[in-house]
């Protein structure tokens, strides 16, 4: 049976927005929100997270919906719209700070170039990367 968040459309295509919100459910056993993006990325989140949907009830929390463009979650019975990328961004910003940074400046640090490739082997001829002037 496939995934329900199979990052592959119908096409067997790479989906053409891989950060998109394809899919969200109300799981009632869990009390939390199921959200699936079109990259195949999933999780679910206590609902308790989300300040939105504090008051809400399991019955209306079923019919929970994505809006067309996949940005946002919507409850008529809550009166409540909230935007995914600000949800993500709250679920992250309950992550210790360290752990955001390295990771982050992992990636940022692992960013290569024809220059950089360049540069790396000038310096290796040479003994390695030229030391810093004393202040």
């Amino acid at each position: 049976m496939p995934s329900p968040c199979n990052p592959l459309d119908r096409d067997n295509q790479p989906a053409a927005s891989a950060l998109a919100l394809e899919r969200v459910k109300y799981l009632r056993d869990e009390h939390a929100i199921h959200m699936c993006f079109a990259n195949g990325i999933a999780f679910d989140l206590p609902v308790h997270f989300i300040e939105e949907l504090q008051d809400a009830v399991a019955d209306d929390l079923e019919n929970i919906y994505l809006t067309p463009t996949g940005q946002t979650l919507a409850l008529d019975a809550a009166d409540a719209y909230i935007s995914v990328d600000g949800l993500v961004r709250a679920c992250l910003s309950q992550l210790p700070r360290a752990v955001l940074a390295g990771g982050l400046g992992a990636l940022g640090g692992s960013a290569s170039s024809d220059a950089k490739r360049r540069a790396a082997a000038e310096n290796g001829k040479r003994g390695g990367r030229p030391r810093k002037p004393v202040a």
